[in-house]
């Protein structure tokens, strides 16, 4: 699958950012492609809601940084499989990279992942709202 991964980063058509913070909410960044558009979700302020256009050049530093972020290349990076089960579990993101026919889903307890700093910044620099709850 990385090979397929590799050949078609340009045709990735959308990324959605999910982080769930046990008892604090839910932060919700989908940053469709197609549409150039960046849609911010936030449980706990409604009104921290907002869509924002993208330009070319900002999907492509986008695309850019998921292949050189990593995620990608080694998906086994996000998964924490001794990360404790139930209410102990403070942080859950959720990545999910899709494409016109296929979708990566990537899952951990860990949201302090070194690959996932690089993207998140990106996304902060953007929206000019910090990615956390």
């Amino acid at each position: 699958m990385t090979v397929r991964i590799q050949v078609t980063i340009e045709e990735i058509q959308a990324l959605d950012c999910e982080l769930n913070v046990y008892r604090k909410g839910c932060l919700s960044v989908s940053l469709n492609f197609r549409q150039h558009i960046m849609v911010w979700r936030e449980s706990r302020q409604w009104c921290n809601n907002f869509v924002r256009s993208l330009t070319d050049e900002q999907i492509g530093e986008i695309r850019s940084l998921i292949k050189s972020s990593g995620l990608l290349d080694a998906p086994d990076l996000l998964a924490d499989s001794s990360a404790p089960v139930g209410p102990l579990v403070r942080h859950n993101l959720k990545l999910t990279v899709s494409w016109p026919d296929n979708q990566l889903v990537l899952e951990t307890q860990d949201a302090d992942q070194p690959n996932w700093l690089i993207l998140r910044k990106k996304i902060e620099k953007l929206s000019h709202v910090p990615f956390h709850l």
